[in-house]
């Protein structure tokens, strides 16, 4: 988890047991690490050193469990990420674009434009296709969007009743279910 330290707000990650022993500080040489995704078998995880501003784009890193190095990937800029069910890339969102590389950062290809900021990418339990929200500031609109890595996305659409500002989506296990988040007005 992540634990505020300090008055200017900066954050250190934090690994807790699941013996119920105390958290304990992760030793990672960044300034401000924003806790990202961790790989489908658990021994890598990449974030962001948040350097400007944590709704931005912030440099990534790939980090070995449970405490590997700090490996910054290239010049890599990004606002999330997310690994390939194969763990042999991962995409990732800057700007108004979604990205892919591979592990190392070096090879990077643009995917597809999107109208907002892409976030919380979710894999199909199937591995072929992902669901995101998109983040449009100047609507102030939340919405969910499908692609796979050969085709553009999709907004989906959620049924009649839906509430129209919808996120953060989850498969379930066995990918007959999606669950999100909807603003409901009371």
């Amino acid at each position: 988890y992540q634990e505020q330290a300090g008055p200017q707000g900066r954050y250190r990650m934090m690994e807790v047991p699941l013996d119920g022993h105390s958290p304990t500080p992760l030793d990672l040489p960044l300034a401000n690490p924003d806790p990202g995704v961790v790989s489908p078998d658990g021994s890598m995880m990449l974030l962001r050193n948040i350097t400007q501003d944590k709704n931005g784009d912030e440099p990534l890193y790939r980090v070995y469990l449970p405490r590997g190095p700090a490996i910054c990937l290239g010049d890599i800029l990004a606002y999330d990420s997310a690994w390939t069910p194969d763990q042999q890339s991962f995409l990732f969102s800057r700007d108004r674009a979604v990205y892919l590389t591979d592990v190392r950062g070096n090879v990077e290809r643009k995917l597809f434009d999107t109208p907002g900021r892409a976030y919380a990418f979710r894999w199909h339990p199937g591995g072929r296709r992902f669901r995101f929200t998109v983040y449009d500031a100047q609507l102030f609109s939340y919405r969910i969007f499908e692609a796979t890595l050969d085709q553009r996305p999709q907004e989906v659409f959620l049924g009649a009743n839906t509430p129209p500002q919808r996120c953060c989506g989850r498969w379930s296990p066995d990918g007959r279910y999606y669950f999100f988040e909807a603003l409901v007005k009371l």
